[in-house]
């Protein structure tokens, strides 16, 4: 499919990811499904994930959230790439709970992300990076506190 994407595929890769997250997927499983095989994920000029063993230790980090909420507030930015790739930056609110006690960690953070079709035509996600965060809670500017060094716990 040698077509940019549409800004509605664009939402549906970002919700796909999402809810990928939220379902505790594999990191195999995400590499099968929304994201690609070279897929990065971390914070700007901080510590980055990379591949499929990145992604395994992305996921081992944040393990433990639940009643996870992202919600895409705008698309502030579309550049569109080589075809079929688009680089987008997104502002979000998230909220993630984390038991046993509860923990609420909220605020809006901002992302760039890049998209690509694999060779299937599926719009996929090649990177997640957090620009930047506004709005935090107490436990989000802890958690949040060493981008150098990823999540804070």
């Amino acid at each position: 499919m040698d077509v940019q994407p549409s800004d509605s595929e664009i939402r549906a890769a970002l919700q796909a990811y999402f809810r990928a997250l939220q379902s505790n997927l594999t990191a195999e499983e995400m590499r099968r499904t929304v994201v690609t095989d070279d897929f990065e994920t971390g914070f700007t000029d901080g510590f980055k994930w990379q591949g499929l063993n990145g992604l395994q230790d992305f996921l081992a980090a944040r393990a433990g959230f639940v009643d996870e909420q992202h919600d895409v507030d705008d698309i502030l930015v579309r550049e569109d790439l080589r075809v079929g790739e688009a680089r987008i930056k997104t502002r979000l609110k998230f909220s993630l709970r984390q038991p046993p006690g509860d923990d609420l960690f909220t605020g809006t953070a901002f992302h760039t992300w890049l998209l690509r079709r694999d060779d299937a035509g599926r719009l996929r996600v090649a990177a997640q990076i957090v620009d930047g965060f506004s709005g935090l809670n107490d436990n989000a500017k802890r958690l949040f506190s060493r981008p150098d060094e990823g999540l804070n716990w």
